[in-house]
């Protein structure tokens, strides 16, 4: 788990996890050839600097690569993390064989990952696929949004919580659900999280099921935003919060009423290890580069 103190995430951190890993495993530090590190936010991949990760309290071109590679002696290669998982849907997993799909990820926060033509794009300011500030209500013209988007504080796990947090308040959950889920995490964010949220909901809580079903509409909408724009094959869905057949049906069933498309909405194959095996195909093609 990452560790936050409410400031940014030191590098430091990541430097010790690596030096340990290879520790643990009775490994070389010659033996490390590369890095391949996946950042939830805008990242330029020829420098190696991260334009926005609020997560994780990065920004203004923080100059991750240099100070990895400065660290550990490595060739490092940085990149969207949606991305990376795209990538590994495409060499391990569902979209193995296909040009043109979409990764959507939800979890903390909300990402895409867009491959058109067999290639990852990035967009002209390498922040491509930052759905999460997708504007689908009009009472969006009368706000301000810098860190999170509109879909982000309405869609991802985070948002989730906060929207129950700010109906419920943070002393209290939903009844005697809360004592099934609760965990130090749900603890420390202030008494609810998304998870409990969900299983509230699937028990009838009538407010649970409002904040879900808020967020699966809004999801939906994006969903055909996205297939209205780019046509993909597929759009594969991954993250922690996308784990249920009863929400792939339903979102299926939303986006066939709202645009004749043949895109295909599917599970990711590779689930939570979307993203590891991407940067393995990453880290792999820096090494065959050098």
């Amino acid at each position: 788990m990452i560790p936050r103190t409410g400031g940014p995430l030191k590098v430091t951190w990541l430097v010790d996890v690596i030096k340990e890993f290879i520790k643990k495993r009775n490994l070389q530090p010659e033996s490390l050839k590369a890095l391949a590190i996946g950042v939830p936010g805008a990242v330029d991949v020829e420098t190696g600097h991260v334009f926005l990760a609020p997560n994780l309290g990065w920004v203004d071109r923080y100059p991750l690569r240099q100070l990895l590679e400065e660290s550990l002696g490595v060739p490092t290669l940085v990149d969207n993390d949606v991305n990376m998982a795209a990538i590994g849907e495409k060499t391990y997993g569902i979209a193995t064989g296909v040009e043109n799909f979409v990764f959507v990820a939800i979890g903390t926060g909300i990402g895409a990952g867009m491959v058109i033509d067999g290639k990852v794009y990035r967009g002209a300011h390498w922040s491509a696929g930052e759905i999460g500030y997708m504007a689908l209500d009009e009472s969006c013209l009368h706000c301000t949004y810098t860190d999170h988007g509109y879909l982000e504080l309405v869609v991802s796990g985070g948002g989730i919580a906060q929207r129950a947090r700010d109906i419920l308040g943070t002393a209290r959950g939903f009844g005697d659900l809360a004592g099934e889920v609760r965990n130090d995490e749900s603890q420390g964010n202030g008494g609810v999280d998304a998870r409990e949220v969900f299983l509230a909901a699937s028990r009838g809580n009538p407010l649970a099921k409002e904040i879900v079903e808020k967020a699966l509409d809004n999801f939906a909408l994006a969903l055909v935003n996205i297939i209205a724009l780019l046509d993909p094959e597929l759009i594969v869905l991954g993250g922690g919060m996308l784990r249920d057949a009863e929400i792939l049906g339903s979102l299926n069933s939303t986006v066939s009423r709202l645009i004749p498309t043949r895109t295909k909405i599917v599970m990711s194959k590779l689930g939570t290890e979307a993203q590891a095996r991407g940067a393995i195909a990453m880290a792999i093609d820096l090494v065959s580069k050098k």
